[in-house]
């Protein structure tokens, strides 16, 4: 199932990363992350995400604001959020998604 993202809506990722040996918050300590939206792979870009990192609980988020979304046009997009440690970065996550002008021009 595709995401749905209505122009002029805040839109936001959460991913919660766990260390797969003891199902504890993964250690974000000293990473960073990155997101774009894009019309397709190495496309159009639509708009970079606000990513933000919760070392404790081990989350990533990426946040598209209102007046981000507002400006994209219609149609298939999607985006990755990539992982950054020291040298070492690599796409974590990727999402396809639906921009739809209003949800009563949603496709059943």
């Amino acid at each position: 199932m595709k995401t749905i993202i209505k122009k002029a809506e805040t839109f936001r990722r959460v991913l919660e990363l766990k260390n797969i040996e003891t199902d504890a918050p993964a250690d974000l300590t000293e990473c960073s992350a990155y997101s774009q939206m894009r019309r397709s792979p190495a496309g159009e870009l639509m708009g970079d995400a606000e990513c933000y990192i919760d070392v404790v609980q081990g989350t990533i988020s990426a946040l598209w604001t209102a007046e981000q979304t507002a400006e994209w046009g219609v149609g298939q997009c999607g985006f990755d959020i990539w992982l950054v440690c020291g040298d070492e970065q690599k796409p974590i996550y990727t999402e396809v998604c639906e921009v739809i002008e209003s949800y009563t021009d949603m496709k059943g």
